[in-house]
C-alpha cells in the first residue's frame, strides 16, 4: 500500500514538474504527500533539504519571478534599442543590440526566434547608420524572410532597400517591397512610412526627377509633423532633400534659410546621408556669397562630425569641399595637403570596402582633378573623370553624373579639347534643361561659364541642339544690366518692399502670378506642392499688404518689382 502511495505521488509530481499546473495543486501534490507518509529521504531530512513537490513549487516560483524580471528588462531594453535607432542615435543604437542576445534564455522558443530577428533588424539598422551598407545587408535580408511582425518588415524593407541603393543596385533596392501600413498605422509604421518617403526622395532626386523628390520629401515631412509622438529626427533626410532643391533651382536664399534650421537637428540626430547632403550645400552657398571664412567652418564641422562618428564619407565630401575652397583660392600647396589626407583616407578606407561604398574613391578622383585644372592638368585626371561618369550613369545615379560631367568639362577645357567640352556641355545642358538643374552650372567655374557664353552667342552655329538650349542659357548667365522685365529674380537674392523682404522664391512666384498661372500651375512649373505655393502667397500678401493676388500684383507693379505687361521668366 505504502508502494502504491508512492507511485502515485511520484506519478503526480512528475505529471506537475512536467506540466504547466498552478501553484495550488503543487501545494495539493505537497499536502497528498505529507498525509499518505512519502516524505523525503533520511538524507535530504538530515541535511535539512524540502522534499520534491516542494522543491518544484519553489523552482516554478523562482522561474516565473525570473521570467518576469527578464521580460521587463528585454522590453525594456527593446525599447530603448528602438528609440535610439528611430532617432538616428548613432551610440546608443548599438550599445542596447549588443546585450540584447543575451536576455532571451527564459522566453519560450518562438518568441525567442522572433525576438532574435527583431534584434537583427536593430543591428542592422544601426550599421546603417554607421555606413556600414555591405555588413547591415544580410542581416536585413535574414530578417525579412522569418520575421512575422508585419511593422518590424517594414521598417526592415526599408533598410533593405536603404542598403541596396547605397551600395549602387538601385534595381533591386526597387524590387524590394515598400512599407505596407495596417489600419490603423502603428507607431513603427508610420516610421517605415517616412522612412520610405524619405529613401524614394533621395533616389527620385539622384535620377533628376525634382518634381516627384519634392513632393515626396513635402509628403514625409508633413507625415512627421502630423503623427503624434512621431520623431522629426526621422525626417531630417527630407529636409536636407529639400535643401538640396532649393540649392540646385536657385533659391539660394529659400535654401540657407531652410538647411540652417534644420542643422542642428542634423547635427544631433540625422543620419550620415542627411549630413553628406546638408553641410556642403550650405557650405557652397556660403561660399558664392563671398562668406569663405563661414564656408570652411561648416565644412570643418561636418569633418568633425564625420570623425566622432565613423563616417569616412562625409570626412571624405568636407575634405573635398575645402580642397575646393582653397582651389578657388589658388592656395594650391594647402590643396595638396588636404589632398594627401584624401588619398590616405581612401588608401585605409581599402581595408574596409564596407563603409562609403566607394564614394570615398570619387571624392579622390572629384578633388585631384580640381587641383590638376588650376596646377598641372592631365590626361589621366581627364579618364579618371571619363571612367567615374560612366560609373554614375550605370548606378542611375544622374545627379552625380551631372556634377562629375561639370569637372570633367572643365578639365577638358584645361587640356585643350575645347570641341570635345562643348559636346559634353551641350549633352549636359540638355539633361539639366529638362528639371531646371541651376545653381550646379552657375557654380562651375570660370571656364565652363566662359563656353556657356560662346554656346549663348552662337559661337557653335551648325549645331542646333544649341539654340535649342538658348533660353535656359539665360536664365543661367548672369543678366545684363539695362535688360526691361523683372528686375532680378537670379541677378540679386532678394528685394525689398514695404512689408518686409521678398525672397527669390516669392519674387518668382509673383511673376507667375502676374502671367495668370493658378497655384496649381505655378507649383508643376517649380516642383513644389500647391500647399507650398498657398504658403508663399500668404507671405507675400502679408509683405505687399495685399488681400488677394490681383492686388499683389498691381502693388508689385506699381513698385516696378514686375512690368506692367506682367514679366516672363526667362
Amino acid at each position: 500500500m505504502g508502494c502504491t502511495n508512492v507511485k502515485a505521488a511520484a506519478s503526480n509530481e512528475f505529471a506537475v514538474s512536467g506540466s504547466s499546473a498552478s501553484e495550488s495543486s503543487l501545494h495539493t501534490v505537497a499536502q497528498s504527500r505529507r498525509d499518505s507518509g512519502v516524505g523525503a529521504s533520511p538524507l535530504t531530512t538530515a541535511y535539512g533539504y524540502i522534499g520534491p513537490a516542494e522543491e518544484v513549487l519553489q523552482l516554478v516560483r523562482v522561474s516565473r519571478a525570473l521570467t518576469e524580471i527578464s521580460t521587463a528588462r528585454l522590453s525594456m531594453m527593446m525599447t530603448r534599442a528602438w528609440r535610439a535607432l528611430l532617432c538616428s542615435d548613432r551610440g546608443g543604437a548599438r550599445a542596447p543590440t549588443e546585450e540584447l542576445a543575451f536576455s532571451l534564455g527564459d522566453l519560450p522558443f518562438d518568441e525567442r526566434c522572433q525576438k532574435r530577428w527583431e534584434i537583427a533588424i536593430l543591428q542592422a539598422g544601426s550599421m546603417v547608420l554607421r555606413d556600414d551598407c555591405a555588413g547591415a545587408l544580410p542581416l536585413v535580408i535574414s530578417a525579412m524572410r522569418h520575421c512575422l511582425d508585419e511593422s518590424l518588415a517594414n521598417i526592415a524593407r526599408t533598410i533593405c532597400r536603404y542598403a541596396y541603393w547605397k551600395l549602387g543596385d538601385l534595381e533591386q533596392s526597387m524590387s524590394v517591397g515598400i512599407a505596407t501600413a495596417s489600419v490603423p498605422p502603428t507607431h513603427l509604421q508610420k516610421i517605415a512610412t517616412v522612412l520610405d518617403l524619405s529613401l524614394v526622395a533621395a533616389v527620385e532626386m539622384d535620377q533628376l526627377r525634382f518634381s516627384s523628390s519634392r513632393v515626396l520629401a513635402d509628403d514625409a515631412i508633413n507625415l512627421c509633423e502630423a503623427g503624434e509622438g512621431l520623431a522629426l529626427s526621422a525626417a531630417t533626410l527630407s529636409g536636407a532633400i529639400i535643401g538640396q532643391l532649393l540649392y540646385e533651382e536657385g533659391s539660394i536664399d529659400e535654401a540657407y534659410g531652410w538647411l540652417s534650421q534644420r542643422l542642428a537637428q542634423i547635427r544631433n540626430s540625422g543620419s550620415i546621408e542627411s549630413a553628406v547632403r546638408a553641410y556642403p550645400t550650405l557650405a557652397k552657398i556660403a561660399a558664392s556669397r563671398g562668406e569663405r571664412d563661414a564656408a570652411r567652418l561648416l565644412l570643418e564641422e561636418a569633418e568633425a562630425l564625420g570623425w566622432r562618428h565613423g563616417w569616412t564619407r562625409l570626412v571624405a565630401a568636407s575634405l573635398d569641399g575645402q580642397i575646393a575652397l582653397l582651389v578657388e583660392r589658388r592656395a594650391i600647396r594647402a590643396a595638396n595637403i588636404l589632398l594627401a589626407r584624401l588619398a590616405a583616407l581612401d588608401h585605409a578606407n581599402g581595408s574596409a570596402p564596407n563603409r562609403g561604398g566607394g564614394w570615398i574613391s570619387r571624392y579622390v578622383v572629384s578633388a585631384r582633378a580640381r587641383v590638376g585644372v588650376v596646377s598641372r592638368a592631365s590626361v589621366s585626371d581627364v579618364s579618371a573623370l571619363r571612367q567615374l561618369h560612366h560609373e554614375a550613369v550605370c548606378r542611375h545615379d544622374l545627379y552625380l553624373a551631372v556634377q562629375v560631367s561639370v569637372r570633367l568639362i572643365d578639365a577638358l577645357l584645361a587640356i585643350g579639347e575645347q570641341q570635345d567640352a562643348a559636346c559634353m556641355l551641350l549633352r549636359t545642358l540638355n539633361l539639366g534643361a529638362d528639371v531646371g538643374l541651376h545653381q550646379t552650372f552657375v557654380d562651375s567655374g570660370p571656364r565652363v561659364g566662359k563656353l556657356m557664353r560662346q554656346i549663348h552667342r552662337g559661337d557653335f552655329p551648325g549645331n542646333a541642339e544649341a539654340r535649342e538650349l538658348l533660353p535656359y542659357l539665360r536664365r543661367l548667365l548672369p543678366r545684363p544690366r539695362g535688360v526691361p522685365g523683372f528686375h532680378g529674380v537670379k541677378a540679386t537674392c532678394r528685394l525689398k518692399v514695404r512689408g518686409g523682404t521678398l525672397s527669390e522664391r516669392e519674387c518668382t512666384i509673383l511673376i507667375l502670378m502676374s502671367q495668370g498661372m493658378s497655384n496649381k500651375q505655378i507649383a508643376r512649373r517649380l516642383c513644389i506642392t500647391a500647399e507650398t505655393v498657398k504658403s508663399h502667397a500668404k507671405k507675400l500678401f502679408v509683405k505687399l499688404a495685399a488681400k488677394n493676388r490681383t492686388e499683389a500684383v498691381a502693388r508689385a507693379t506699381h513698385q516696378g518689382l514686375i512690368q506692367a505687361s506682367g514679366a516672363k521668366l526667362e
